[in-house]
């Protein structure tokens, strides 16, 4: 009797491991197509059904899910970019004006100018200047940004980088 226990309790084990797995792998196809489709206009009932589950599930909870850099795992450093109201607004105005008039979903040169900013690190708040970073659009219409940062002091070793926000 106990060993016909400890059978079923194996065999319910590993079917709920393999039923979770299945789901999670699942799903991050259905992400993967949601993520890599976003901008393109929706007509497949491929990309109707993974935009239903992705509106419903909540992006932000799959963004951690299958992040490559867990919050847990990761050392590096947060960020704050200190723009001000004028910068805030021209920057809206750029991303709206580059996703509304592109057909080719890129992110032309054109819009693309240093402007003075601030950023705040754990080192301390240093002067800097920025300026939109990549041609896909993508990010930008999930209300992400890539920026080239360029500073006179070094930020965690570095004076030039590209700064990702999530």
């Amino acid at each position: 009797m106990k060993i016909r226990l400890i059978k079923i309790f194996k065999l319910c084990f590993y079917l709920c491991f393999t039923l979770i797995i299945s789901i999670y792998i699942t799903c991050g196809f259905i992400f993967f197509n949601w993520h890599s489709t976003s901008r393109i206009p929706n007509e497949g009932l491929k990309n109707k059904i993974s935009n239903y589950i992705i509106r419903n599930i909540g992006a932000e909870i799959c963004y951690k899910a299958y992040s490559f850099n867990p919050i847990f795992l990761s050392n590096k450093s947060d960020y704050k970019l200190m723009f001000s109201k004028k910068d805030k607004f021209l920057n809206d105005s750029i991303v709206n004006l580059a996703l509304s008039k592109n057909e080719f979903l890129t992110f032309s040169d054109e819009l693309k100018v240093w402007k003075k900013a601030s950023i705040l690190t754990k080192e301390g708040l240093f002067d800097m200047k920025y300026k939109f970073h990549g041609t896909s659009l993508t990010p930008y219409s999930q209300g992400k940004a890539s920026f080239k940062i360029k500073s006179k002091h070094k930020i965690n070793g570095f004076k030039n980088f590209r700064l990702e926000t999530r």
